[in-house]
């Protein structure tokens, strides 16, 4: 399927449920300044577009311009990565959604129910908040919706056979309507004030579609790729990309101004482009350490093995968590991995480690979906695949100082 209008009847409308909202025991009162690399995943204008935040995948927050501070997740425990944010009707708060559809309330912005508690059959992957503020919607993978407080549900993909997963949503100006994209540029439209404008869904795109966000007066919308190749529809103007552009990391979130004249870009090491009326209120961009040696010759670290093409599925998108790749500590030491990375060629996807140590003689996979962390599986969260089954695909363990310290091909 490509762009179309959605059918109703596929979807569930969840009322509010017990959830998680944000408990100053568990998260912080303060953001931070910069972001770890690689990890940022979601972004929000605040509404005068004099400010934005980004959110990183372990529940960090940093702010700009006239978007205040109202405390982070960052230390806290979670149970799954942050994927998304929105900020409320007055800007003076702000919510996060985690993987698992836990929601984290900040500020003004009330807590009006997750799935946090739930089973979900796909991650989520997008937020979109009610133009009241007084509520908001989330999306997974396979298009299931989730509406609380005054975002009424207009249906949903879930239950209906896609191309492509689903990587974002966004909320018409009027509150009527809500559409979906997909990784190929997909769109899905509900509600009478959700049109369709266009898709790229019958295009071959060089990277995947991220996002995307609409313009303010809902006749149109942008998409952004991973290489932050920007797409327009409707009344939505073109005013410049990084398609071009080699990035340090991919794309991972845009947001367009009040006025529709600009947008901001956002990449995954916090870095901010701006375009048109969008004015640069600064970056979260941590700064980069200096190389040290590899690591020591009593913990040697080395891939063990790798499973670029998930089995027994046509779509690697159907069964990510079979997408892995296997890291081994052939030493005698263990080694402590906090900062550590892995990304595939180019660096388009990077999984940066949380507080995690491999102990001597153990090994640990890399699975691309989402799950729970444990000894021997941790879970990067992705939507859709990272390693390619065709052409040249590498992994790399780089250190927390910037060293490569480990490839492995798919081949």
């Amino acid at each position: 399927l490509h762009g179309q209008r959605g059918v109703a009847p596929n979807g569930i409308e969840l009322h509010p449920v017990l959830g998680l909202s944000f408990n100053p025991a568990l998260g912080t009162a303060t953001c931070q300044t910069t972001l770890p690399a690689g990890t940022v995943r979601a972004a929000a204008p605040s509404p005068s577009g004099g400010g934005y935040l980004m959110a990183a995948q372990a529940g960090g927050v940093a702010v700009f311009g006239d978007q205040p501070c109202q405390g982070s997740m960052a230390g806290a425990p979670l149970t799954a990565p942050v994927v998304s944010a929105a900020t409320s009707a007055t800007g003076a708060g702000y919510w996060l959604v985690g993987s698992d559809g836990g929601v984290f309330s900040f500020g003004d912005a009330k807590f009006f129910g997750s799935t946090g508690n739930l089973h979900l059959n796909k991650p989520v992957v997008g937020m979109s908040a009610a133009p009241d503020g007084g509520g908001y919607r989330f999306v997974a993978t396979d298009g299931g919706i989730f509406s609380y407080g005054s975002a009424p549900f207009y249906g949903s993909m879930g239950g209906t056979h896609l191309n492509q997963p689903i990587v974002g949503m966004a909320t018409t100006p009027t509150g009527g309507g809500y559409w979906l994209v997909a990784s190929d540029g997909g769109i899905f439209s509900f509600g009478n004030d959700a049109g369709f404008y266009g898709s790229t869904g019958d295009r071959k795109l060089n990277k995947p579609v991220v996002g995307m966000t609409p313009t303010p007066t809902g006749k149109g919308y942008w998409f952004v790729a991973s290489d932050g190749g920007i797409f327009t529809f409707g009344d939505a103007g073109f005013y410049g990309s990084t398609g071009a552009t080699k990035l340090n990391q991919p794309i991972a979130a845009m947001a367009a101004t009040p006025t529709g004249k600009g947008y901001w870009l956002f990449a995954a090491d916090g870095g901010v482009f701006t375009y048109g009326d969008a004015t640069y209120h600064g970056a979260a961009v941590a700064p980069t350490p200096a190389p040290t040696p590899p690591a020591p010759s009593g913990q040697p670290l080395a891939f063990a093995t790798m499973q670029c093409d998930a089995p027994g599925t046509p779509d690697d998108a159907h069964n990510i968590n079979d997408e892995w790749v296997e890291l081994a500590n052939n030493g005698t030491a263990a080694a402590p991995l906090l900062g550590w990375k892995i990304h595939d060629e180019g660096a388009n996807f990077t999984y940066t480690f949380p507080s995690f140590t491999l102990g001597p003689a153990a090994k640990v996979k890399l699975h691309t979906g989402s799950g729970t962390d444990t000894a021997t599986d941790l879970y990067w969260g992705q939507a859709g695949h990272v390693w390619n089954n065709t052409g040249t695909e590498n992994a790399y363990l780089v250190s927390d100082r910037g060293v490569e310290i480990a490839r492995k091909s798919c081949r």
